[in-house]
């Protein structure tokens, strides 16, 4: 065979070998990729993701700002109140609600216009009140005021056509001057209570000594009259 038809053999080998690769690549460029789907766009904003709470971070911070807030915080004064000490008797201890106060009390409660006949001291549910009894026609009214609170504790009003006695206030000693009298006269000076009342046909103060001695001051002149 001579050397130029082997040479136009290989160069039809070549030409074949092109056209193969040729239509090999048109199929590869053709054929679709499957696209990637898009990926979820995250809404969430760092700023967001930063602020949200855990229910514990929550709790967290309840703790901390009741901690933090005085108004929300109660202390032992707030829950339990401080008691006035009478463990010797109640000569010159000073309870917050005075007299005058405790009537104010009562007449806020009833009307200006009724008339007080009697007024108790002494030792209730533990705390000392003040017991205040008053009538006017056709009722009889009853007040019970806690003495360091000043709280209601009991008030009544019933019917009563009796017209009893009338304390006038005016000129009146008050009850630290007549138990300063009552211990003075019995030597002692652990007094339990007092009352003020009608007495022998005056106002007067009856106050009770821890020994069972009762001593009773008049409430205009500041004397003895009965013991």
């Amino acid at each position: 065979m001579s050397k130029e038809i082997i040479k136009k053999i290989q160069l039809g080998f070549i030409s074949l070998s092109a056209v193969a690769l040729l239509a090999a690549c048109g199929d590869g460029m053709n054929e679709e990729t499957p696209m990637t789907e898009d990926p979820v766009e995250d809404t969430q904003t760092p700023d967001e993701g930063a602020n949200e709470e855990t229910p514990q971070d929550e709790e967290a911070n309840q703790d901390e700002n009741s901690q933090n807030d005085p108004g929300q915080e109660e202390t032992a004064g707030q829950t339990d109140q401080e008691t006035v000490d009478t463990s010797n008797g109640i000569l010159n201890v000073e309870f917050p609600i005075t007299l005058d106060q405790a009537r104010q009390t009562f007449y806020d409660t009833f009307g200006e216009n009724i008339n007080i006949d009697e007024i108790e001291f002494d030792e209730d549910r533990g705390v000392y009140e003040y017991d205040i009894s008053g009538w006017d026609d056709g009722n009889e009214y009853d007040l019970e005021i806690n003495a360091e609170t000043g709280e209601i504790t009991e008030q009544s009003t019933e019917k009563d056509d009796d017209q009893d006695y009338i304390i006038e206030f005016d000129n009146l000693i008050t009850p630290q001057e007549a138990m300063q009298i009552a211990a003075d006269d019995s030597g002692s000076d652990y007094i339990t209570e007092w009352s003020l009342e009608e007495e022998q046909g005056v106002t007067a103060y009856e106050i009770d000594i821890e020994n069972g001695d009762d001593i009773t001051v008049d409430a205009t002149t500041g004397e003895v009259i009965d013991r």
